[in-house]
C-alpha cells in the first residue's frame, strides 16, 4: 500500500476546508472518505499530515557485514551467505 506525501494530503485537506465535498475530494483525488477522515483527525490530534513510519522486518545481517555485502554487488544470491559469513556477518 503506498503512502501518500504530506504535501499532497495537505493540499487535500486545505481544499475541504475551503468547502470542497469529503466524497467530491476522495473522488477527484482518488482516495477513500476513510482515510480522509483519518488525515483530519491525524491533523486535529498531532497537528501535522505527515506519513507515520513504516516499520518492516528486522534486519538479518549486522552492520559489520552490510558493507561486504554491498561491496559484492554482483554476488549470486546463492553465494552472498558464503560472502557473509566470510567477514564475519
Amino acid at each position: 500500500m503506498k503512502q501518500y506525501p504530506a504535501d499532497f494530503r495537505d493540499r487535500l485537506l486545505r481544499a475541504l476546508d475551503a468547502g470542497l465535498a469529503r466524497a467530491e475530494a476522495a473522488r477527484t483525488c482518488g482516495v477513500t472518505e476513510r482515510t480522509i477522515r483519518r488525515w483530519q483527525q491525524q491533523r486535529r490530534t498531532t497537528g501535522q499530515v505527515a506519513p507515520k513510519p513504516r516499520l518492516g522486518r528486522r534486519r538479518r545481517i549486522g552492520p559489520t557485514a552490510e558493507p561486504a555485502l554491498r561491496a559484492g554487488g554482483g554476488t549470486p544470491r546463492r553465494h552472498a551467505g558464503r560472502a557473509l559469513r566470510a567477514v564475519g556477518g
